[in-house]
This record gives structure tokens, sequence and C-alpha cells, in this order.
């Protein structure tokens, strides 16, 4: 039986790989911090959420995000800042000169 305040009883719910192909990464960062306040993983923990974000990935994207950070590792970085690496590299912000020139092109 564990222990009043043990953290490591059980942990709610499963976070999952994070999958481009089917979901945006704002969308994983909202279920992310779902299932941190769910686990009761508080703001103040900022390592064990990191820890949490980054060994639920899946290692595709783990290998992805150590690209983006090279040639720090991950886990070298503040979790906000992880996730800004990969919404830029998985949901970068159309440039307004490029999406104007490709509109007059079909034009």
């Amino acid at each position: 039986m564990s222990k009043p305040g043990n953290e490591m009883a059980g942990l709610i719910g499963t976070l999952g790989k994070f999958d481009p192909n089917t979901k945006t990464v704002s969308c994983y960062e909202e279920r992310l911090l779902l299932y941190l306040t769910a686990n009761n993983i508080a703001d103040d923990n900022a390592d064990r959420r990191k820890a949490n974000f980054l060994s639920e990935m899946g290692k595709d994207i783990y290998q992805v995000l150590s690209d983006l950070c090279s040639p720090e590792k991950p886990a070298s970085k503040p979790l906000e800042q992880l996730l800004k690496k990969l919404k830029n590299n998985f949901e970068p912000v159309p440039n307004e000169m490029t999406e104007s020139f490709t509109f007059r092109t079909w034009a």
C-alpha cells in the first residue's frame, strides 16, 4: 500500500505519442496540460511535467525535437520552449508575401 503523499500511486489515463499526421501540436499541448492536471502534476514541478511530455511523445517526434534543439538535448530546455519548437516545425505561420505570390499566380 502506498504512503500518503506518494505521487507514484498511479496515473490517470495516458497521453500517448504525438502523430503530426493526425494531430496538431496545439491539440497535443492541450491534452498534455489536461493529463498533467488530472494527475496532479503541479506547475511548480517543471522537470516532472517536461519528463512526462518527453517520455510520452514517441521516439520519432523525440528525434525531430532533438534535431531542433541540437546541439543541446531536449531535456535541457523548458517545456514551453519545446512546445514552441514543435509548433514552429509542424505548424509554421504562413508568410504573407509567399501566400500573396501564390494567390496571384493562380489568378
